[in-house]
């Protein structure tokens, strides 16, 4: 991410920045690029330790419905049908992997059958 940042204010900052690039600017878009996956990753974490990982996978599950919401109501953007579609398209596959995607506990080493 702050690789990204640098090469994104870089290139494309110098038409649409000219003179208000200042250190402390990119001092702080890089503190954000750094800090910005700890917070979510940090909370997914908490949150893993007190559900199950069937709980858990169905909450994760519904993260592109949630980006949708916030997307509608704190920034205006009204997806279109193609766009809701694919959301709940996404969310019923991750909910159907976390419930039918269970492994089968797998046998101690020398309790097989037929040697």
């Amino acid at each position: 991410m702050p690789v990204a940042a640098l090469v994104a204010t870089f290139v494309a900052g110098p038409g649409e920045l000219a003179g208000a690039l200042t250190w402390p600017l990119i001092l702080t878009g890089l503190g954000l690029a750094v800090l910005h996956p700890v917070l979510p990753f940090s909370l997914e974490f908490l949150a893993l330790r007190g559900l199950t990982t069937t709980a858990f996978g169905t909450l994760m599950s519904l993260e592109p419905a949630i980006a949708l919401a916030v997307g509608l109501v704190a920034l205006g953007q009204v997806p279109g049908a193609a766009s809701a579609v694919g959301v709940v398209c996404v969310v019923i596959a991750g909910i159907g992997a976390i419930r039918t995607g269970r492994r089968d506990t797998a046998p101690a080493p020398g309790s097989g059958s037929g040697s």
